[in-house]
């Protein structure tokens, strides 16, 4: 999104891009997982079960400092926020992928990158040149022509998929904001706590019979969730 700072070497950008690219295909792994779990169960269902895993890697990961000194942000608040962000998201884009074909909803997600850098400006102010503007526009343009407004063909639907690509671009803002200061193991609990809470409120009034193929592709969720976000936060 802008030039590498004196603190970040080359080196670092390059491995920023490379664990970038994991993360989306654990992330795509998982969303592929999840649509086929939605036709019969609820989302908040398949979203309690990721993140209690995740918790678990989470406290896991805050044992080496201790609970308290991980759990101590610099920004709490702004913790807090990220994670119903990461969470609202998730859920959108499960809803989107109940509604629409994966490869849709993927298509139209393709512009939360340019989301991203375009929210970067007010909330990093981060400096973006003309040509990194003409490359926002043209991908705009792109998901115009997927999503084909007064088309009929997506309607609604894709409005759902959109707003799921905004709220993705926002949380990788906020990630990149809270980890100028935080640290993984401070952003991963926050996002686990957070996430558990509101989820074991929700989630068992729409809780849904599992069999044992569901709990394998449920737990399947959690781990590539678990490692997508680990790797994400990095």
């Amino acid at each position: 999104m802008s030039a590498a700072t004196p603190d970040q070497a080359p080196g670092q950008t390059a491995r920023g891009i490379g664990l970038m690219i994991l993360a989306m295909c654990l992330m795509a792994s998982m969303d592929a997982t999840a649509k086929w779990l939605v036709e019969e169960h609820s989302i908040a269902q398949i979203l309690l079960v990721r993140f209690l895993m995740f918790l678990v890697v989470a406290l896991a990961l805050a044992a080496r400092r201790g609970l308290a000194e991980t759990l101590r942000s610099k920004n709490p608040g702004l913790q807090v926020i990220r994670s119903l962000v990461m969470l609202a998201e998730i859920y959108v884009f499960i809803w989107a992928f109940s509604l629409l074909p994966l490869a849709d909803v993927h298509g139209i997600a393709a512009v939360s990158p340019l989301m991203a850098m375009a929210l970067a400006v007010p909330l990093l102010g981060e400096k973006v040149g003309w040509h990194r503007w003409a490359a926002v526009a043209i991908g705009f343009v792109g998901v115009l022509v997927i999503v084909r407004p007064g088309s009929g063909v997506m309607g609604s639907a894709a409005l759902v998929a959109l707003f799921a690509a905004f709220l993705w671009g926002l949380f990788q803002v906020l990630i990149r904001k809270v980890g100028l200061n935080d640290s993984v193991e401070t952003t991963a609990l926050y996002t686990a706590i957070i996430a558990v809470i509101v989820l074991g409120v929700t989630a068992p009034f729409m809780w849904q019979p599992v069999d044992r193929g569901g709990w394998g592709l449920l737990l399947l969720v959690g781990v590539l969730g678990s490692l997508g976000h680990l790797v994400l936060f990095r």
